[in-house]
């Protein structure tokens, strides 16, 4: 009996043998884990090459959206600002270079303007000003009056007058008149001061 080995009551002991090849196989399992993680992970430059067509399409689009959206906005304040009776006979290049110089000089102005899909309520009261200053500024360039008061300057200084004169004989007729003819023909014209 002293010889036999005693059996554990849960139905045997395993001997020492079999227990270090099931912790070497885990280790093994582990291994093979780990190692297929470091296998598994793609090449990220690999895969962005092959997203670059993709992601270049989608830069362009958002850079073409975000310019005619640039450009509706700019549209619309120009013809916000042409509808003072002001500015009605401005042109659109000409309020456009006014919101334009505004912008570069008026940082509050810019900051508005950019922050106008946030804050619209601050871009109006801002374009509202801008309104204000371009009617104030260009209405004395747009008004008739002095334009045509340009126009009858013009015509002063190149001695015109509206007075249209008589057609007389053509010049070869001028020519074949005698003397008494041409002085009754002279003594018809209108006298010029």
């Amino acid at each position: 009996m002293t010889t036999e080995a005693k059996k554990p009551a849960d139905g045997g002991a395993k001997p020492p043998a079999e227990a270090g090849s099931k912790e070497s196989e885990f280790d093994k399992l582990l291994k093979e884990f780990d190692s297929s993680n470091t296998a598994a992970k793609p090449d990220l430059t690999e895969l962005v090459k092959g997203l670059k067509p993709v992601i270049d399409y989608a830069d362009g689009q958002r850079q073409k959206e975000a310019k005619a959206a640039f450009e509706n906005d700019v549209k619309s304040a120009v013809l916000y600002l042409q509808e003072a009776d002001e500015m009605k006979k401005a042109s659109p290049k000409l309020i456009r270079g006014f919101l334009e110089a505004k912008a570069s000089e008026d940082a509050g102005f810019k900051a508005a303007f950019e922050d106008r899909a946030n804050n619209p309520a601050a871009w109006n009261a801002k374009l509202e000003d801008a309104r204000k200053e371009a009617a104030k500024e260009f209405s004395p360039m747009l008004t008739d009056d002095v334009r045509s008061d340009l126009e009858a300057a013009k015509a002063a200084i190149g001695g015109k007058t509206d007075t249209a004169l008589e057609k007389g004989p053509d010049p070869v007729a001028l020519f074949r008149m005698n003397d008494q003819a041409f002085e009754d023909y002279k003594a018809k014209l209108p006298r010029q001061k």
